[in-house]
């Protein structure tokens, strides 16, 4: 029998490319999101509504991609991020208990302080914001509650194209179009990791049983200002109009793991197919986006 996947937050970034490489495989996907795009309108604060949506669906997996991705926005706002990114989750991993589902739970390089990095699976994890510590939080539920059936998927720097053109390389490489400078840190460091290579590396995994927590995450290992240059020279923008300046100077609400950053060997070795680094994922994205 043909598994029934459900895809919570389709239309995102990561669920899009989660939505088109489970659909090609051949698979039953539903998805849902906030938009008429998606197959079934949810909120993730809506508890109800996320029960509700499990019992109409009865999937065999549940992929939560869905999240309040806005680091800052969960900082000055920390029962929104608790609504969406701790009691949704939970709602999830309740049913998927209930009913002997699996679960496939994105996370974060954000529970780690930037201390050391990057980080290992079995490093210690030690959250500086909200954001990073309501995905901890999930993280110890399902280790407890499902650890036999879930798989949790630690991410970091994620790009590709996004929903209604919002993401990294959109905003950027529109305000380097503009002629405009931006400021970027050239003291955070991590891993540009392409959402199509996530998405099909996360399917891998799961298509092969894995549970328990692993890292997927590009293998190049640099500075958002460096990640900023690469970008706007494959597109034909003007490296000179990045100027690295040092996070401190953002005054940005939650604070960000400065040597954050993830070492995704474990995956990187499991694979047949190697993870994209920087390079090869801009080339997979194409003509300079619309």
């Amino acid at each position: 029998m043909n598994p029934r996947h459900l895809v919570v937050g389709a239309t995102g970034q990561v669920g899009s490319h989660l939505r088109a490489a489970l659909t090609g495989s051949g698979a039953s996907v539903v998805g849902t999101g906030h938009s008429t795009h998606s197959d079934v309108r949810l909120d993730l604060a809506d508890t109800r509504g996320v029960s509700d949506v499990l019992n109409q669906v009865q999937p065999d997996t549940v992929w939560l991609a869905g999240a309040y991705t806005h680091v800052d926005g969960c900082e000055v706002d920390p029962e929104a991020s608790h609504r969406v990114n701790v009691a949704g989750p939970t709602a999830v991993a309740a049913w998927v208990r209930d009913h002997g589902a699996r679960l496939v739970f994105f996370s974060s390089d954000y529970v780690f302080d930037g201390a050391a990095g990057p980080y290992t699976e079995d490093a210690d994890p030690h959250p500086l914001s909200v954001y990073g510590r309501d995905k901890l939080a999930i993280e110890v539920l399902l280790a407890s509650e499902l650890p036999d059936r879930a798989l949790v998927v630690r991410t970091t720097w994620v790009y590709g194209r996004a929903a209604r053109g919002q993401g990294f390389i959109e905003r950027l490489t529109q305000a380097l179009a503009a002629g405009r400078s931006v400021r970027l840190p050239n003291d955070q460091w991590g891993n540009p990791t392409s959402a199509a290579n996530l998405a099909d590396a996360t399917q891998r995994l799961w298509a092969a049983g894995a549970v328990g927590v692993w890292h997927v995450a590009g293998p190049d290992y640099i500075t958002r200002a460096d990640w900023g240059r690469q970008v706007a020279a494959h597109f034909h923008g003007d490296p000179s109009l990045i100027e690295g300046v040092p996070t401190a100077m953002l005054a940005q609400p939650a604070a960000r793991p400065l040597a954050g950053g993830l070492l995704a060997t474990r995956t990187a070795t499991f694979l047949v197919t190697p993870l994209w680094d920087a390079a090869t994922g801009l080339a997979h994205l194409g003509p300079f986006p619309a």
